[in-house]
């Protein structure tokens, strides 16, 4: 390939690169991000700006100066496109091959300069975007309630209290992260009453399930009641909750705006944050509330692993030791022993004979202990005392005992009957209630729990009152 041709081909090549680095330049500097700190009122803006980090001294000097250096490129690049359109003319009757490609080679180095111009000019510019980006960046909930605590009329004191009844109404503000919303409690208790609801009644006499039935519903109970105080507590802060959300609506809405509306959106919705948040603070006795809720919350949870992890094994399986005073045939047989026993037994012994002679059933002791042990087996009742339930457990009975006559054997077999089903269940009672707590579920909490479930069930029920009598009023 000849000289000429060898230059012919570099100026070109020169031409191609200074058309394509001046579009380049040009797109650079019509970048929104550019374009809009020009429209910026920054006498009224700066204290916002310098809140958000941004130096306004540095934007308004780079906007002074910057056009300079883009004019100082643009001049060069017209110069050296001057100049490669007088050397493809000046090849045209150039004979001296070698020298035309000297002048085009070194003129492709000198505009290659312009690369080093425009990473200087880029260099400057980016001053621009990076305080655009940290504009952005300050539109989230989290992010203006600092600005919103500066708004014209908040009060500090009001501001401090009403944060933090904010925080639980969400998660989004990041001034407690121990700090649990009202959302996230409420997902707690729910979860409570479906892990209540789930365990599983052990194979234990009919008796025994209604009394640990008895107790899983104290639990189930008090996190209902701690449910339904939840409810009735967004329903307080259901005004708060909608303003917030409007809030954050309008937050997200200014992202893909201009820089001057995302700053007057700044103030707008950062003073009504501020006016939401010193509101919050007459509603401040909402924190107590859900303190008690997370103490009671703490509780449940202990109680529910106690029951499912400790208490329903440990009966059991002393429901099902033989010797056990707990175990229904044992205690059946002993009940069965000291009817026939002592002065009353003899008695007894004599009455059913004279009433055996008389063709009337009378019983032994082995009946009378198949009797008692399917009676333990299978009752159903023994905490209720209304009408209903007192007349169910006579019938109960009756239905074990209706062979016999009255007045004897019927009514000395019914009160034996009567008074073994409530042994038996003050035996299961007195069990439950010494039945200490496992030390690492102690551990779950820092304060300071009863050590067993007598004093657990007590606390309890003290809860599930509180809170019922706040929920109906009574």
């Amino acid at each position: 390939m000849s000289a000429k041709d060898l230059t012919k081909i570099t100026l070109n090549n020169t031409k191609n690169f200074l058309t394509e680095n001046k579009a380049e330049i040009y797109a650079m500097l019509k970048d929104p991000d550019i374009v809009t700190w020009q429209q910026i009122n920054f006498e009224k803006n700066a204290p916002l700006l310098k809140f958000l980090g941004i130096s306004v001294q540095a934007l308004t000097k780079t906007l002074i100066q910057y056009p300079k250096s883009a004019k100082e490129i643009s001049q060069n690049i017209t110069r050296w496109n001057n100049e490669v359109g007088n050397q493809l003319a000046d090849l045209l009757d150039n004979k001296n091959g070698d020298e035309a490609l000297k002048k085009a080679q070194a003129l492709e180095t000198q505009a290659g300069e312009l690369e080093t111009l425009k990473s200087q000019l880029q260099q400057q510019i980016s001053i621009f975007a990076e305080s655009a980006q940290l504009v952005r960046h300050s539109l989230s909930l989290q992010a203006i309630i600092p600005l919103s605590e500066k708004s014209p009329g908040v009060k500090s004191n009001l501001f401090t209290s009403g944060l933090n009844v904010l925080s639980l109404v969400t998660d989004e503000i990041g001034n407690n992260p121990a700090q649990k919303n009202i959302d996230q409690i409420s997902s707690e208790a729910s979860n409570l009453a479906t892990r209540f609801s789930h365990i599983e009644m052990p194979k234990v006499p009919r008796l025994a399930e209604e009394i640990i039935f008895h107790y899983i519903s104290l639990g189930s109970s008090t996190t209902q009641e701690v449910i339904t105080f939840i409810s009735n507590l967004k329903a307080r802060l259901e005004g708060e909750h909608t303003t917030l959300e409007h809030i954050k609506t309008g937050i997200s809405e200014l992202y893909n705006q201009d820089i001057e509306t995302i700053l007057q959106g700044l103030k707008t919705h950062a003073a009504s944050l501020g006016s939401l948040i010193c509101g919050l603070h007459h509603k401040r006795q909402l924190q107590k509330n859900m303190e008690t809720i997370g103490e009671t919350l703490e509780l449940l949870n202990i109680y529910q692993l106690a029951l499912k992890k400790k208490l329903i094994p440990a009966l059991t399986a002393e429901i099902d030791t033989p010797a056990s005073s707990l175990n229904p045939t044992s205690i059946s047989a002993a009940k069965t022993k000291d009817f026939f026993l002592g002065a009353k037994g003899i008695i007894r012994s004599v009455k059913m004979m004279v009433t055996s002679l008389k063709g009337h059933e009378a019983i032994n002791e082995l009946e009378l202990q198949i009797i008692l042990e399917t009676a333990l087996n299978k009752c159903s009742v023994y905490y209720g005392k209304s009408a209903k339930d007192v007349k169910k457990l006579s019938d109960f009975i009756h239905g074990l005992i209706e062979k016999f006559t009255r007045p004897f054997p019927y009514e000395d077999l019914f009160n034996l009957t009567k008074l073994t089903i409530s042994s038996y269940g003050t035996q299961i009672e007195h069990f439950i209630k010494q039945c200490e707590i496992p030390p690492e579920l102690l551990c779950l909490t820092n304060s300071q729990i009863p050590d067993n479930f007598a004093g657990l069930i007590q606390r309890l029920r003290d809860k599930n009152t509180a809170f019922h009598k706040v929920n109906t009023g009574k």
